[in-house]
């Protein structure tokens, strides 16, 4: 009886496991807010409104640029996202910035290939992030949705889609007028050193020690289909150091961050137990056993389970 209620046990906890591979990845707890000690530190990126261009003259994308302590942005509209114009964009932006600039970050795309030097040469620190890399660009691309917001919401009053002439005008609200959510303030009182900005307190819950067992978070593109791929890797790692915020495993050069990892489920598989793979086929046919007895009514509780028969022996 005790080795039945193991063996119920131990299918649970592998049936959860292997549902946790599809479940939705990011829980807020294991995010650390971004926080700089001044203003200066800048994300930039480029946002798509390629889809209207016929509207507006040509102009296919803008160039975001906020400051992540204060929140201010600047934005540049641009037909082209070819590195010497993304360049000509930001060397303007540079002659309203250049006493307070010390920290830009943006992702690794070719638009920016020619900015990265530039910069650099002028004292500045440049990093580049992955593309695709949204929680490292949190400020930015949250900034973008807002901006993307504030255009419907135009284009409904305005009857039209010509962002490219409300652009200066939505920025100007949005950095004089407007009361930010994360900030509680003005953008532009806190960058010219009106008022400070409301820091949250940190509220990341740190759950990983060395020796966890964790899976990693799979990379997935825009047009992927959620059902087809999993959202955590099928294998397993072992937590062997913390640097910092970041969790070095056993195997891997690369350092992650908690909202990357997983922590499984069940204990690490020895060799000899069965893969994923095919532990996921015996739950699927469980499943498919209970469906159809259910639909012919029949309980479970009352069919006789008999063992295998191994191979008949040879005369």
């Amino acid at each position: 009886m005790e080795s039945d209620d193991k063996d119920l046990l131990n299918r649970k906890l592998v049936e959860k496991e292997i549902n946790s591979l599809r479940n939705r990845r990011v829980l807020r707890k294991y995010y650390h807010k971004i926080h700089v000690p001044r203003k200066g530190f800048f994300q930039i990126d480029l946002l798509d409104m390629s889809n209207i261009s016929s509207k507006n003259k040509g102009f296919t994308f803008i160039l975001n640029i906020v400051d992540i302590y204060s929140r201010k942005a600047w934005a540049y509209p641009l037909k082209t996202k070819r590195a010497s114009v993304v360049l000509e964009a930001i060397k303007d932006w540079w002659k309203q910035v250049r006493e307070s600039a010390v920290f830009v970050q943006s992702d690794n795309g070719s638009e920016f290939a020619e900015a990265r030097p530039w910069l650099e040469k002028q004292g500045v620190k440049y990093k580049m992030v992955q593309v695709g890399d949204h929680n490292s660009q949190a400020i930015v691309e949250s900034f973008n949705r807002t901006l993307r917001m504030m255009f419907r919401k135009i284009f409904v009053v305005n009857g039209n889609m010509k962002w490219h002439e409300y652009l200066q005008g939505t920025i100007d609200y949005y950095n004089n007028d407007r009361i930010h959510s994360s900030i509680k303030a003005k953008p532009e009182d806190v960058w010219v050193g009106k008022t400070k900005p409301f820091v949250e307190a940190e509220r990341f819950v740190d759950d990983l020690k060395v020796g966890d067992v964790v899976r990693i978070a799979v990379r997935r593109e825009i047009f992927d289909k959620s059902t087809a791929i999993p959202m955590y890797s099928k294998k397993t790692y072992r937590v062997v150091e913390r640097v910092g915020n970041r969790y070095r495993l056993e195997g891997r050069e690369d350092l992650f961050a908690r909202y990357d990892l997983k922590k499984s489920m069940t204990p690490e598989q020895p060799s000899r137990e069965k893969p994923v793979d095919r532990q996921l086929k015996e739950v699927k046919r469980d499943r498919r056993v209970k469906r159809t007895l259910d639909a012919e009514g029949i309980d479970q509780r009352n069919i006789l389970r008999l063992p295998r028969r191994g191979r008949r022996e040879k005369n």
